[in-house]
């Protein structure tokens, strides 16, 4: 992955800046993972008959997700949340950065509420005001705040599942063994049986099917981020934080914190 870096050179920043890096590596470790988990030719695809429609469904069983994959996701997460309280502690003097946080909030009064509060109470006063503009609430910044409520959520298993995106899929009667219909249906992820559902079928033969779709991980029930693709919004978090790190340390070199 080329760097997309602005050089932070201050010292200061550096523990912040090292947990971005290390999410953008972890990113990538992501992705061999999951294109090696997806590989179709490690999945057990069969057909099955559907006893209440006698409809003929065509499958593909996953293993669930291993635990490799879930660590990078969790720890991505967690680099990049840590990276926002690394930033606020570089800012804040020396003896008080261990109790510095970034501040959240789930509505703007609670954002103020704790930039007000001991956590970020020895925040010098201007880089209060530039936390409170990147509005990491609710309604104010929704993609910082669920990065934040993801971060903090303890079942990491269900943030994350298999994720299906259908390019072209076609149906024919390849053994001409009998009349048969492709009923209309879409590619789907049955999350209780860990299965792919490809197609649902009627006709007395076997229907041949040629499916064209990749499937990947997205996020699970989640704020904000619910059924979209882990790595493009990983990826745009990672972007969001760098940001802020360097208008973080471009305002503490205007107000002197940083030489």
């Amino acid at each position: 992955m080329p760097s997309r870096r602005r050089l932070l050179v201050s010292r200061k920043f550096a523990d912040a800046l090292q947990r971005v890096r290390w999410a953008d590596e972890q990113i990538l470790e992501l992705k061999a993972r999951s294109s090696k988990f997806f590989n179709p030719e490690t999945h057990r695809r069969f057909k099955e008959v559907d006893p209440k429609s006698s409809h003929v469904i065509d499958k593909i069983k996953l293993d669930p997700l291993p635990d490799p994959i879930v660590r990078n996701v969790v720890q991505i997460i967690e680099s990049l949340r840590f990276a926002l309280d690394y930033a606020a502690s570089a800012v804040t003097p020396a003896q008080w950065r261990k109790k510095t946080y970034f501040p959240f909030g789930d509505t703007k009064r609670d954002m103020d509420a704790t930039i007000k509060s001991n956590r970020c109470k020895h925040i010098p006063d201007e880089m209060k005001v530039l936390f409170a503009s990147f509005k990491p609430y609710k309604q104010g910044n929704p993609p910082l705040w669920a990065l934040n409520k993801i971060c903090n959520t303890t079942k990491h298993r269900t943030i994350i599942e298999p994720g299906i995106s259908v390019k072209d899929f076609s149906f024919e009667d390849f053994w001409k063994v009998g009349e048969t219909g492709a009923l209309p249906f879409a590619p789907r992820w049955d999350r209780r049986k860990n299965e792919i559902v490809i197609s649902r079928a009627v006709g007395k033969g076997t229907v041949h099917h040629d499916v064209e779709f990749s499937v990947g991980i997205k996020f699970g029930k989640v704020p904000v981020f619910s059924g979209m693709a882990v790595p493009s919004v990983l990826r745009y978090l990672a972007s969001r934080v760098e940001k802020i790190l360097w208008l973080t340390e471009s305002e503490a070199r205007k107000i002197g914190i940083v030489k």
